[in-house]
């Protein structure tokens, strides 16, 4: 339990509605709404009800209580920050926060310094961005935890978001030096038939279309080992000898062992780094402007056209 999520029980009490609390606090009905049952899960009981024929959320007996406790505390609080912040209340409460997701090769094929680029130019922003695996960020933007989410990943495992290409990758697999794949320009899926792998497993989209891939044509790499941490995957990699996807802003880091290859197919996956979001979803002005943000990013690096974008609301 911590102040932002009785600050977010207030303001909703005082409202009686998720959208005009969320409004006021600068944040995504979906995202506060989490907040809420956060707290509800610590405190043991619900805060609110719905009320048949009624928009406005009753507090419940526990919430009512929680209510005098709680608008005490966030008094004391935003006092606490008057007398101590560098800013004064108003200008805590106004700051804009945005709440992103990346998995961490997606944030390493940006530009160099593109995140710090827009905090630069936005000081009024609290934000916060935070690294998980694939399937982490696609749940954290789907509850609403994230506005904005950054994966690696293909339109074909993306139809339930909205998105847009930001750099285009493709496939590529760092091969151990002493293997003959090192010697090829270009492979095939048929050239990992049999070839030890370690990788992060079905839950992320790279292993998970190239598994698919191999699958449909009868072939079948040997994989070894999977794990989420990419560390310990490349430990695995280096004693094993054996292959793991990668891409060229982080090869050179493992030049002494491996050398990357492309990995291509008969037709193009749109493999890339893409900005998701959920669908039909209207953001804040901050994450509108962030999403348009990356989309820059997108055009000036010259991503594939609009057949890697879908739409939605801002």
């Amino acid at each position: 339990m911590d102040i932002r999520q009785i600050e977010c029980f207030v303001a909703v009490a005082r409202k009686g509605n998720y959208t005009k609390a969320a409004e006021e606090l600068f944040v995504s009905r979906q995202a506060l709404s989490k907040t809420v049952k956060h707290l509800e899960k610590e405190v043991g009981e619900p805060l609110f009800i719905s009320v048949p024929g009624q928009s406005q959320l009753k507090l419940t007996q526990k919430g009512t209580q929680l209510m005098g406790d709680a608008v005490s505390l966030v008094n004391a609080w935003e006092a606490f920050c008057k007398a101590h912040a560098a800013f004064d209340v108003v200008g805590h409460q106004g700051r804009r926060p945005l709440a992103a997701a990346a998995v961490h090769g997606a944030l390493l094929s940006l530009p160099k310094n593109a995140i710090a680029a827009f905090e630069q130019a936005h000081e009024d922003m609290i934000f916060s961005i935070e690294q998980s695996t694939t399937r982490g960020v696609l749940d954290m933007v789907d509850s609403g935890e994230a506005s904005i989410g950054l994966v690696g990943s293909t339109p074909r495992y993306l139809q339930d978001f909205d998105f847009q290409m930001i750099v285009y990758t493709g496939v590529h697999v760092l091969v151990p030096v002493e293997s003959d794949l090192a010697e090829k320009s270009v492979l095939s899926p048929s050239d990992l038939d049999g070839r030890p792998f370690v990788t992060m497993g079905v839950r992320d989209h790279l292993h998970r279309f190239v598994h698919e891939q191999c699958l449909a044509l009868g072939v079948r790499p040997d994989v070894l080992f999977t794990s989420s941490n990419a560390n310990l995957l490349v430990e695995q990699a280096v004693e094993h000898k054996a292959c793991f996807f990668g891409f060229p802003f982080f090869a050179e880091k493992y030049r002494d062992t491996h050398t990357l290859v492309p990995l291509e197919f008969d037709f193009d996956p749109q493999f890339a780094t893409y900005a998701i979001k959920r669908k039909d979803v209207r953001l804040t002005p901050i994450e509108r402007s962030f999403w348009g943000y990356l989309g820059e990013i997108g055009q000036e690096a010259g991503r594939l056209p609009a057949q890697a974008e879908s739409g939605g609301s801002l």
